[in-house]
């Protein structure tokens, strides 16, 4: 059985609870950074009602520094809002493996986690918003189910864990296999000459993780939407290469230039 993390969305606060254990935990619902490099200065601190700390956006406001709410309709700070999910998922897991430590083991190698989000509002946002935003959480966070507003808003879980295996194995472990079959069937003439050794080697592994790639990219398509599929080609680098920017225009028919990582 999977395990409830509850997010509760408000202007000013948000409210991190796990129903299993009854940890709940409160943050402000805003992003300080400065204006020239986007370095996130705070980010869901914990809220606090002093004087010298009241909590709101305005007291941060300078020329150099930049303070915004999270969860809005305008998205513009969607990087930060994934960031501050990410955030507050490690703590729940330190949490719930701490309260829980069998349970928690077998929900995060079988089942996953269930996200309840309540967003007031959410409804209105731009579509385009909204699916961004979903996509995004189900790229960065071990989500079973998406649940916003009560309404269920996930990538069908047999849809993602196919694309995710289909991945691994086109791109990685396909690849791997093949070079060591050339390494064992290597034609005596290039295996007396090092050089020509290592750059037949190469070719062979590079040209089957290139034709992985494609094959992947094919099957992607028909599986999981565009902004979801752009984010796992990109992984954890910056930005796409200029060789996937070309293949998403041709294979995807989209001009999507990767998706921003937090």
């Amino acid at each position: 059985m999977a395990i409830e993390f509850s997010f509760q969305i408000d202007p000013d606060k948000i409210w991190i609870q796990d129903p299993g254990t009854g940890y709940q935990h409160r943050v402000s619902n805003r992003v300080v950074y400065r204006r020239s490099d986007g370095m996130v200065l705070a980010l869901g601190e914990p809220a606090r009602e002093s004087a010298s700390n009241p909590g709101t956006i305005e007291q941060w406001e300078t020329d150099e520094i930049c303070a915004e709410g999270l969860f809005r309709a305008d998205g513009s700070a969607v990087s930060y809002e994934i960031r501050a999910m990410e955030n507050f998922t490690k703590l729940l897991h330190r949490q719930s493996q701490a309260g829980r430590p069998l349970v928690h083991l077998f929900t995060k190698l079988v089942d996953g986690f269930d996200y309840l989000i309540t967003i007031p509002g959410y409804e209105s946002y731009p579509a385009d918003r909204r699916s961004t935003l979903e996509q995004r959480l189900q790229c960065h966070l071990r989500i079973r189910r998406l649940v916003i507003n009560g309404r269920e808003m996930q990538i069908p879980l047999w849809k993602r864990n196919l694309e995710f295996w289909s991945r691994r194995i086109l791109s990685l472990v396909m690849p791997l296999v093949l070079m060591v079959i050339a390494y064992l069937n290597i034609p005596g003439m290039f295996a007396s000459r090092p050089l020509v050794f290592l750059a037949y080697l190469l070719i062979i592994t590079y040209g089957f993780h290139f034709t992985g790639k494609i094959l992947w990219m094919i099957l992607a398509r028909y599986l999981v939407p565009s902004e979801y599929r752009v984010c796992m080609l990109q992984g954890v680098r910056s930005s796409l290469s200029r060789l996937d920017r070309c293949l998403v225009r041709l294979l995807w028919h989209s001009k999507h230039g990767g998706c921003k990582q937090v």
